[in-house]
């Protein structure tokens, strides 16, 4: 793959000598530059089938238990009755609903589940270089954007995340972090309703791919906001706050179950466990000379880069020679907030992981990497803006593409996996983490629990005896017509999680889930004769309430800007043109 790479980096390079032969004076749009070096590191995704390493095959098999829920639902997914060997799990109402959404639209437009979250982390890795052009451009030169792009698209975690951990929602993120900071831009710029309008669209869309980036991300946004003062400052300072609270509140029937209910799952038996990063790893990798960030048991090394830290020193020393002219106190916010999260990744900043309220659920420090490469970027775009020698900048520019060039595909492509053998894992309960999913419900015991083998059957008379007859099976309605001969004991394969409530002849009646032989699965018991029982997968008032917020919200904000937007497209001249060209 890396011969192939090579191969395709000189066909760009050699088109790119070829365009400045002809047009000596020109240098093609740098948004297409950038487009075309985003497409390098794509390369590899065209290969069929999974990869050896990371979670592609484990996304794609989600994915495929989403779009189930989705079609025979008509809801956005809380529960996936496959995973857990088929018990069920929560795993939709805590993880991130936004890629599994955008991985369903490429599914529902006729793509596999697997090319389908290529798709979404292709789509993701480009989009999110021209969005920091954008970012920047909005402020910055052409030339100075452009370097920041190459920065942020070929720092190693941005790769790592792409191609060896496969995270759909950090990479997604990528995307997200400066697509915040362009509309803060936008707001300072002139602030307007449109602006608030796709402002809240971003924040809802941040917390719906990743809220632990976005809880990292949005108290740098808001001093970003304080730093750049303009004309509009109190307008855009409310202007800011009625986008982040509309997001909110449109996101509402995510986070809130999540602050709410998370105490329920197996995860918050750890909260508060948090694994550090090795200062050497951020620094250096041991593998290939440095060049790879991958070992050959699938660890990595979780990189801030070596030309981004090379930039980092490079304008601290122009700092102390007062050689920056312009956005200094830009850069010193930048170069603050880079020492703080590099700090806060080591082991030495536990006092604050632990002490920190919302820092509890972190989890893994190295997510602070995120925010490191888009800071170590924009440090880049201001020495550039101070330091002008573009010949310099270019060589540096081709060294943080090229070092990176082992890195761009996973390390081994597995093409007997596809669609049907993920769908036959799925349906066979096959455990793809081989234990209790961390979204388990907590009274779940793993060690009583077979996590080897999937249930006999969806329904088991463990006591007295009973014919049954399976009537429908739903992933949130389970429905059995049960004839005993006596009173009975059942054991319904289902882990119970609030929200779970049973009928029996379309009463409401009791279960239990506390069981000795196996906590966590849902019991009860039935006394002799026919009976109808249905377990139904139900909202909680929780969900019930968050579900209406963003309800309610999405009303509001459709009243208060369809209006607006309307008004607007009235007035555009290509509506104009459209009207009179109808009537002739």
């Amino acid at each position: 793959m890396v011969v192939i790479n090579i191969i395709a980096s000189a066909v760009l390079i050699i088109a790119f000598l070829f365009y400045k032969y002809i047009y000596p004076k020109k240098t093609p749009p740098y948004p297409l530059i950038i487009f075309m070096l985003s497409l390098l590191p794509l390369i590899s995704m065209f290969r069929k089938g999974s990869y050896e390493s990371g979670d592609l095959s484990l996304h794609a098999t989600r994915a495929i238990s989403f779009y189930e829920v989705l079609l025979k639902e008509h809801v956005i997914p809380t529960w996936s009755p496959e995973l857990n060997i088929g018990y069920g799990d929560t795993y939709f109402e805590f993880i991130y609903k936004l890629p599994y959404i955008i991985i369903s639209l490429f599914h529902a437009l006729g793509f596999s589940f697997i090319a389908s979250v290529k798709l979404l982390l292709a789509a993701s890795f480009v989009s999110s270089g021209l969005m920091f052009y954008a970012f920047c451009r909005s402020k910055f030169s052409d030339f100075a954007s452009f370097v920041g792009s190459v920065f942020y698209l070929f720092a190693p975690y941005h790769l790592i995340d792409m191609h060896f951990r496969v995270s759909i929602a950090e990479t997604l993120s990528f995307f997200f972090i400066p697509s915040t900071f362009y509309l803060i831009n936008k707001l300072l710029e002139k602030p307007s309703k449109i602006i608030i309008f796709i402002f809240s669209m971003n924040v809802a869309g941040f917390l719906l791919t990743h809220q632990v980036i976005f809880v990292s991300a949005m108290p740098f946004v808001f001093i970003y906001l304080l730093l750049n003062k303009n004309n509009y400052y109190k307008t855009t300072l409310k202007y800011f706050f009625t986008g982040l609270i509309l997001g909110l509140l449109l996101s509402a029937f995510h986070w809130i179950p999540i602050l709410l209910e998370s105490r329920f799952i197996y995860q918050s038996l750890f909260r508060g466990i948090i694994s550090f990063t090795p200062l050497p790893t951020l620094l250096f990798s041991p593998w290939r000379y440095g060049f790879l960030f991958q070992g050959h048991y699938g660890e990595l090394s979780l990189m801030i880069g070596y030309s981004h830290l090379l930039v980092v020193v490079l304008s601290i020393y122009l700092l102390f020679k007062r050689k920056i002219k312009k956005y200094k106190l830009l850069l010193y916010f930048l170069i603050i907030s880079f020492v703080l999260l590099f700090f806060m990744m080591l082991s030495v900043s536990k006092i604050l992981w632990t002490t920190l309220p919302l820092l509890k659920d972190f989890q893994f420090t190295y997510r602070l990497l995120a925010m490191e490469t888009f800071f170590t970027s924009f440090i880049a775009v201001i020495a550039v803006s101070n330091l002008k020698r573009n010949y310099f900048w270019t060589v540096v520019c081709f060294f943080t593409v090229f070092l990176t060039i082992l890195n761009w595909g996973n390390r081994k492509s597995l093409p007997n996996i596809n669609d049907a053998s993920l769908k036959t894992d799925l349906i066979s309960g096959k455990s793809l983490t081989g234990t209790t999913e961390p979204t388990a419900p907590r009274w779940v015991d793993p060690v009583k629990v077979n996590f080897a083998k999937r249930p006999a059957g969806n329904l088991e008379i463990v006591q007295g005896k009973a014919e049954v007859k399976e009537i429908t099976r739903s992933p949130y309605r389970h429905t059995y017509l049960i004839n005993s001969r006596s009173r009975i004991r059942v054991r319904e394969n289902t882990f119970y999680f609030p929200g779970w409530k049973l009928f029996i002849d379309n009463r409401p009646y009791r279960l239990t889930y506390t069981n000795i032989e196996a906590p966590g699965v849902i019991f009860f018991t039935l006394n002799e004769g026919l009976h109808k029982a249905e377990l139904i997968y139900t909202d909680t008032p929780v969900r019930k309430a968050a579900k209406w917020i963003s309800v309610v919200s999405i009303l509001i904000f459709l009243i208060y800007y369809f209006p607006y937007i309307i008004n607007r497209l009235i007035k555009s001249k290509f509506f104009v043109q459209y009207i009179l060209s109808r009537r002739i």
